[in-house]
């Protein structure tokens, strides 16, 4: 049997020998192993909530970053900690905000998933 992550879109096999000799040396190769939430549907009436868990997470994250000594550039730098990104949620680009969105959901199909109801 062969399994492969597709997730992200990087594609691994998790029992490629080549990949866990990458690993740091003496751990062993990390393969995730995300829940499922493909078969989970989210209600549309949830989206209101998606949007702002999204705006949320950016902000918390933006927080972190700041508290790190990140700062605003138009050019991502990690070795002058600049980032695009420290922006405001609403002036992200389509595709940063895609990525929130799609964390915010997968929450929330993985707290219907493990049985709770969001009322």
């Amino acid at each position: 049997m062969k399994i492969s992550y597709v997730g992200n879109g990087n594609n691994f096999d998790p029992f490629d020998k080549e990949l866990e000799i990458k690993g740091e040396e003496g751990r062993p190769f990390y393969a995730p192993e995300p829940q499922d939430l493909s078969d989970i549907p989210l209600p549309t009436k949830l989206e209101g909530l998606v949007e702002k868990l999204a705006e949320n997470m950016h902000a918390s994250w933006a927080c972190e970053k700041i508290g790190d000594g990140w700062k605003y550039a138009p050019v991502y730098d990690e070795t002058h900690k600049t980032t695009p990104r420290l922006a405001r949620y609403s002036d992200l680009s389509d595709e940063d905000r895609r990525k929130d969105r799609n964390a915010a959901r997968d929450i929330l199909k993985l707290i219907i998933k493990s049985g709770h109801d969001i009322v």
